[in-house]
């Protein structure tokens, strides 16, 4: 276990009291030229199981050879804690590009490009003269009439236009332009409980494994990048590992492109945490891939049909974890407890008291592994059976873990 105070520590971030969200601490280090993220988790239970699973996936994933960000177990004595030390994949002269910045980027452009003309032509030049919206748009050069296309529903929502011709209305009127707004945006625009100039905030997609492909070619075109030839089956090779390991977190933030001088590259799998979807209380663990609790991600056809291929990487996926839990899983078990002893620490105090005896935590981490193991082997029966987008109620994963716990 690595000591970080040797390290050059660049930025602290400490979660706000009472902060809902923010769970850990987050420091930025540098060493040898090369960049870390260390996360230290506050005595929340959430926040404990998903460092010990940023740790666990990383080590799993480096035993199948499968893209994953490098994590290891470290200690900041400053704090007296221990956490998840991550490390950077980006190399010299290359940038994340996150599926999030494109996406946006994206559905603005679509979005300004389907209302432009139109809503410029019909609505706002038979009532103000382009001098007035000159100055309006903040003395910004005015091309044509495509105002839209020019400066984006958010600098013309600020030149207070929109007020004047019932701007809402005429979005709750255009069936076209309804699939860029987030669920029950719509409704709320029709019953006037959204704020004119709040309205760029609710643009958003189902996003759909097609769609980041698309996205990033798009983002790549724009920036006369390459992209990569094998980010589609990456990208279908995550969302198998996702489904198999009920990643529970997989939005477009923690999806991300590696952008270099001449390519676009789908990154490795990061920000694992909520894999197993982090024994969270209530936690439905029949989720289909990519299709979470936090996001749109939808998988198509796309994903489907290379599961079934037997020369693709996600096929390549399902064999090497089918092989691991069937084979390895128990040594890698035994390793993975001698290599870190110290994850005893993120072992949550929740469920404690359903055990008997002086090694609780030994028994829960043990129990925890063994149920990880269970539940890999039942996703990977549903692929089998290609039932795994079937809304079974089971909660298989965490009726086992309970009932085993309570056993003893």
């Amino acid at each position: 276990m690595e000591n970080i105070d040797l390290f050059s520590i660049k930025k602290i971030i400490k979660p706000k009291p009472n902060s809902k969200k923010l769970y850990t601490a987050t420091i930025w280090l540098t060493k040898n030229n090369e960049k870390f993220l260390f996360k230290i988790p506050f005595n929340i239970y959430q926040a404990k199981t998903s460092i010990l699973n940023e740790i666990l996936i990383s080590e799993i994933c480096k035993k199948l050879d499968i893209p994953c960000q490098d994590v290891t177990l470290a200690n900041y004595s400053l704090w007296n804690q221990k956490g998840a030390l991550i490390k950077s994949f980006l190399k010299n002269n290359e940038t994340e590009i996150s599926v999030d910045k494109i996406q946006k980027d994206y559905i603005e452009s679509k979005f300004n490009e389907i209302l432009g003309d139109d809503f410029y032509e019909k609505h706002i030049y038979p009532n103000i003269s382009k001098v007035m919206f000159y100055i309006a748009t903040n003395k910004k050069k005015l091309d044509d009439t495509k105002v839209f296309k020019l400066y984006g529903i958010k600098k013309s929502l600020e030149s207070n236009i929109c007020y004047k011709i019932n701007f809402l209305d005429y979005i709750y009127n255009n069936p076209n332009l309804h699939q860029f707004f987030k669920p029950n945006a719509i409704e709320a625009i029709k019953n006037n409980r959204v704020e004119l100039n709040k309205l760029n905030n609710i643009l958003t997609i189902n996003i759909t494994d097609k769609d980041i492909l698309k996205f990033g070619e798009t983002y790549a075109k724009k920036h006369n990048l390459s992209f990569d030839s094998q980010n589609e089956e990456l990208l279908c090779g995550m969302a198998v590992f996702d489904y198999l390991f009920v990643q529970d977190d997989r939005n477009t933030t923690n999806i991300s492109f590696i952008k270099n001088e001449n390519n676009l590259k789908l990154a490795p799998m990061f920000d694992n945490g909520f894999s197993l979807s982090y024994l969270k209380k209530g936690s439905n663990f029949n989720s289909p891939a990519f299709l979470y609790r936090n996001t749109n991600i939808i998988m198509t056809n796309l994903t489907k049909s290379k599961i079934e291929d037997k020369n693709s990487l996600a096929f390549e996926y399902i064999t090497k974890i089918k092989n691991f839990v069937e084979n390895d899983f128990d040594n890698f078990k035994f390793e993975f407890l001698e290599k870190y002893p110290e994850c005893i620490d993120f072992v949550p105090e929740d469920y404690l008291h359903l055990f008997n005896g002086e090694n609780k935590k030994k028994i829960w981490l043990d129990s925890y592994l063994d149920n990880t193991k269970l539940s890999i082997q039942n996703k990977l029966k549903n692929i089998e059976q290609n039932n795994f987008e079937t809304n079974e109620n089971y909660n298989f994963f965490t009726n086992n873990c309970f009932q085993q716990e309570k056993q003893f």
